[in-house]
């Protein structure tokens, strides 16, 4: 599964990987933010934390038994996947690590997306 999760994050465009040593997480970044974060609970589960609008957050831990407020992020913006017992389809992954890089990408400024296009090295 992480696999699977590591190739959606490393699609996005800009999106960037490094390992927090202090966190013991690999973190996918735009711009410089945070849009996924693997790594473990304070239960040592596998997990994969990322954003959502807060309706929709709500509404996936309702529909998904692995799907829980976001691990040490604001509980409203965020969830966690558990992936060990994970009951969430790929696609619904797929589309959940998508939605968190837009909405963490549509937070950047202008020059930081100017600076992620195609080209503009």
């Amino acid at each position: 599964m992480n696999s699977f999760i590591e190739e959606i994050c490393q699609k996005q465009r800009g999106a960037e990987r490094d390992f927090k040593e202090e966190w013991q997480a690999i973190r996918y970044l735009v711009g410089e933010k945070i849009f996924a974060m693997l790594g473990t609970n304070g239960e040592g589960k596998q997990i994969v934390t990322l954003k959502c609008e807060p309706h929709k957050a709500e509404h996936l831990r309702q529909e998904f038994e692995s799907v829980i407020p976001g691990y040490y992020v604001n509980k409203s913006h965020w969830n966690s996947l558990l992936l060990e017992e994970c009951d969430v389809p790929k696609e619904v992954i797929e589309q959940m690590i998508v939605e968190s890089y837009q909405l963490v990408y549509s937070k950047l400024t202008k020059k930081k997306k100017e600076q992620l296009r195609p080209g503009s090295e």
